[in-house]
């Protein structure tokens, strides 16, 4: 659609040739000759600025000037546009500056039209692999979008290019989760399964995409190895169990120093004095003996218990774990308590 000014009427100021070079400039457009338009569009641009700045249009003229500026600028973006220039065609809608200063007839072609540049942008940000790019130019397609106010004077194409800017908003964010989901195959493919998680930790962080079944994926082809801790608990029931059996040895080993004890003993009470040093020695080595399978005995226990309850307090998804010490008529009882 495009605003006609009479410029014959509107400016003092060799009027004829200005609205002769619109009218070719109209002319190439609405044919389809978008780079021939804009060199003319772009030509009346400077040419009206220009004769604002040197104070050639008269007062009284001023304020039509501007609006015949407003649409030349516009018809320069949407050349860009049509050309497919999306930077230089959101340079120009954005040289309007601020919207809400603007009339509203004015303001919702450009909310439409630079929403529609923002997803030719996105557009190409994903063509180049640049996803952050194309995610963010789409984000601001849809806060533009949600600006637009239609009434039942607005253009109907407005209607139509609403619907086909949400439904490209909806396509980029679906292409930008299947080329995540394209490199994460292949980094799981060729086994690289860090890469594949650090590409998911991207996606989810930078990207703020929805990666639950990339993650659900990745942990199945790539399961995270359990670490130390999960092997600690039966190490320490391990090192309980050998330190049980090195007493259980060393009990068997003293058994026969008791039993030598026993008979040094009765043969010293029996007179034979010579046996009684003897006897003396293996009382000492048998109760240093017993000491020492004691103390490996209580160390075994004490390893064995420590392993048991980590590994009963180890981290299970669904299930909680606690552990307590309750009164009982023995004095005290260790509570382990599981819920689900």
């Amino acid at each position: 659609m495009l605003w006609l000014v009479p410029f014959s009427e509107a400016f003092a100021w060799d009027p004829a040739s200005f609205a002769q070079t619109l009218g070719e400039a109209q002319a190439d457009y609405q044919g389809a000759k978008f780079g021939a338009a804009l060199q003319r569009y772009s030509a009346l641009e400077s040419e009206l600025t220009a004769a604002l700045s040197a104070g050639e249009i008269p007062d009284d003229q001023k304020e039509r000037a501007l609006m015949a500026l407003d649409v030349i600028r516009y018809q320069i973006g949407r050349c860009h546009q049509n050309e497919n220039h999306c930077h230089e065609a959101h340079d120009a809608f954005l040289s309007f500056g601020d919207f809400s200063a603007l009339n509203p007839e004015l303001r919702t072609k450009l909310q439409v039209r630079l929403s529609e540049v923002h997803m030719c942008l996105a557009e190409e940000a994903l063509a180049s692999g640049d996803l952050a790019l194309a995610l963010n130019e789409s984000e601001e397609a849809s806060k533009l979008t949600q600006l637009v106010v239609l009434d039942e004077s607005s253009d109907p194409q407005f209607s139509v290019s609403l619907a086909t800017t949400r439904s490209k908003q909806d396509e980029i964010g679906q292409s930008v989760i299947a080329q995540v989901g394209s490199v994460v195959h292949q980094k799981l493919d060729a086994e690289d399964c860090e890469a594949a998680r650090s590409k998911i930790v991207w996606a989810k962080n930078d990207l703020n995409l929805d990666t639950a079944k990339l993650e659900e994926e990745t942990t199945i082809r790539c399961p995270v190895p359990p670490s130390w801790t999960a092997y600690a608990p039966i190490a320490l029931m391990g090192t309980g169990g050998v330190l049980g059996l090195t007493a259980v040895i060393l009990e068997v080993a003293n058994s026969a120093d008791v039993s030598e004890l026993d008979d040094a003993r009765d043969a010293c009470l029996a007179g034979l004095t010579t046996h009684c040093e003897h006897a003396l020695d293996l009382a000492s080595a048998v109760d240093s003996q017993r000491t020492t399978t004691g103390v490996l005995v209580g160390l075994g226990v004490a390893t064995a218990g420590a392993g048991l309850v980590w590994w009963l307090l180890q981290d299970d998804p669904g299930e909680a774990a606690s552990l307590s010490i309750l009164p009982s008529q023995q004095g005290a009882t260790l509570a382990y308590r599981t819920q689900w």
